[in-house]
């Protein structure tokens, strides 16, 4: 939680890490870049904090919930969504808050509506207590052209099934469970090269990563996956597989007994 804080806050959030890692006879990390940070940062030592499986804090259920779409699953959560049929869907799962990368992802719809005016913006989520979203920013965004948003979703997996790829321009993450849930649904993800995504994505494999805090370079990412049916197909199957091959929900929970 540290990673994108400054100032007296961050030292409070460092003091706590330490104590709880300082007390604990084991400590697991629920990624890889989250152990090395916190070694390098004098949090923990290397031989007392330990990765389960493949990271993650539960896996994801990607063989029930999250399941990828049939042409008919996609259209009846289209119609509910109140979304065009037909037109590629680019989504946004989580907290509106500004930690979340929203003003990037505003940013990054107005670069690219105007040359994909067929392609929409789901957003699902509610605004954070703490952290949320700018009045200002929160009418910006639902301002934009071709942009939904769906307020809280008790099952988000009917939103995924109406997309065709998904965006996290987050500033930081322990393992988003974002990233799981897109994988499952053979969704590509667009996410911002910080700690948990660099371990929930494989560039280039089963996403793309980008530069944290900019809009450009998350506009790219997404225009790729917009101008390429094969490579948002061929990225989402490789997610798939590895999220079936690691983090199944019963590879995880073996993984703490």
């Amino acid at each position: 939680a540290y990673e994108s804080r400054q100032g007296r806050g961050r030292r409070v959030l460092l003091a706590s890490d330490w104590l709880s890692c300082t007390l604990a006879q084991r400590v697991f990390a629920v990624s890889e870049s989250i152990r090395r940070q916190a070694v390098a940062d004098g949090l923990c030592r290397a031989d007392k904090i330990e990765v389960l499986a493949g990271g993650s804090g539960n896996g994801v259920d990607a063989t029930g919930r999250f399941t990828p779409a049939d042409e008919d699953a996609r259209a009846q959560a289209r119609q509910a969504l109140g979304l065009p049929r037909e037109g590629l869907v680019v989504g946004f799962v989580g907290r509106l808050a500004v930690d979340k990368g929203l003003g990037e992802l505003v940013g990054a719809w107005e670069l690219l509506q105007p040359a994909h005016p067929s392609a929409h913006l789901l957003i699902v989520g509610e605004q954070d207590e703490r952290d949320g979203l700018s009045q200002e920013l929160l009418a910006k965004l639902k301002a934009l052209p071709a942009v939904t948003c769906a307020g809280h979703l008790p099952r988000p997996e009917l939103a995924y099934a109406a997309m065709d790829l998904v965006a996290l321009p987050t500033y930081r993450e322990g393992f988003p469970n974002v990233a799981l849930e897109a994988a499952a649904m053979a969704l590509p993800l667009v996410a911002t090269e910080v700690s948990g995504c660099v371990d929930a994505v494989l560039p280039e494999q089963t996403g793309l990563l980008v530069p944290p805090r900019d809009a450009q370079a998350l506009a790219r990412g997404l225009e790729r996956y917009l101008t390429s049916a094969e490579l948002r197909l061929a990225h989402g199957r490789a997610a798939r597989e590895r999220v079936l091959a690691w983090f199944r929900q019963e590879e995880i929970g073996r993984a703490h007994v």
